[in-house]
């Protein structure tokens, strides 16, 4: 008679993992005494969110706990302050979208003087439907970051490292090659790299092969960073030889060079990812009892990535930008 459990059908979203309605109404069976709560109470929106909201997801109806257990889960709000209802405006295109939730940002911030960029929040069902909603805040100036859901090994910054870490262990991975090729700090030219490609696809063998007989003065500084870090392998700890690569290819110079809320987010992300690299250090000496290499870090992180395993990435606190969220990634 000790056992209390919590669920949500409106979570049943995430039924792959196992967040399926019928959970609750087999407890109910399988405990027939057990007295039921129903939770109501909204203490975050106001009831002029929450109705409209309540209203939408009776479509899910008859498949809901509300319609099969006869019970009532229509949302009181204790949130006592008045606030602005909520308007839906529809448009034709993304472009026209984008464009409409910049003006409007911009229009409110103009009649509103109490309201500050962090007022403003943009939220969309997946990461990859946020990018347009990026490019156009970049372009109009605007600070901006990403809050919840995207996990720190999904980051540009953090990929680049995790791709140049790859290569140097094996360079014959063409796809993580080809990202290093790219990191802006190399300098390679996109007609270079476009020229590697054409040549390894026309003689059939690996970019790498390649790549370490182009004659070209970039490509051959990257070819010798990689040699270099890979006769160093066990040289290093994880966290000394991560520190040495980025800092030997000038990574953070394109990101210090400029001051911008993202850059300062990206040069976080790549602190947090190199605090991941010495903890990895700490736990891998308990454990093995050995000093890791690190071959041992990327096979690590390799294995984090492929279980989904994704720690969250850096949060400005203190700062005004328009924050984005998404719902599912």
């Amino acid at each position: 008679r000790s056992l209390l459990t919590v669920g949500d059908d409106s979570q049943s979203i995430y039924k792959f993992r196992g967040a399926a309605i019928s959970n609750i109404l087999e407890f109910k069976k399988d405990y027939k005494q057990a007295e039921m709560v129903t939770l109501v109470e909204n203490y975050r929106s106001t009831q002029a969110i929450l109705d409209p909201a309540y209203k939408l997801i009776q479509n899910n109806n008859p498949d809901t706990l509300e319609h099969k257990l006869k019970i009532s889960k229509e949302l009181v709000s204790q949130v006592s302050q008045t606030k602005p209802n909520p308007h839906a405006l529809q448009v034709e295109m993304l472009e026209d979208e984008v464009e409409t939730v910049i003006k409007k940002i911009l229009e409110i911030l103009a009649k509103e003087t109490d309201y500050t960029y962090k007022d403003f929040a943009i939220l969309a069902r997946a990461n990859n439907h946020l990018d347009p909603f990026v490019f156009a805040l970049r372009k109009a100036g605007l600070p901006y970051q990403l809050v919840g859901n995207r996990g720190l090994y999904a980051r540009e910054e953090v990929r680049d490292v995790i791709a140049l870490l790859r290569t140097i262990v094996d360079p014959t991975d063409g796809i993580n090659l080809y990202r290093v090729l790219n990191i802006d700090s190399l300098q390679v030219s996109t007609e270079v790299i476009s020229q590697l490609l054409s040549q390894a696809r026309k003689s059939r063998i690996d970019l790498w092969e390649v790549v370490k007989e182009s004659k070209d003065k970039k490509i051959s500084e990257l070819v010798d960073v990689i040699r270099t870090y890979q006769k160093g392998t066990t040289d290093y700890s994880p966290s000394e030889f991560l520190y040495r690569v980025v800092t030997e290819i000038n990574y953070l110079k394109p990101y210090l060079a400029n001051e911008t809320v993202e850059n300062q987010l990206s040069i976080k992300n790549l602190d947090l990812f190199l605090n991941k690299a010495k903890q990895f250090e700490i736990e891998f000496q308990s454990d093995a009892k050995l000093s890791p290499t690190i071959v041992d870090f990327v096979d690590y992180v390799d294995l984090l990535i492929e279980a989904g395993d994704d720690p969250a990435q850096a949060q400005l606190q203190d700062i005004d930008t328009i924050n984005f969220s998404c719902i599912y990634d």
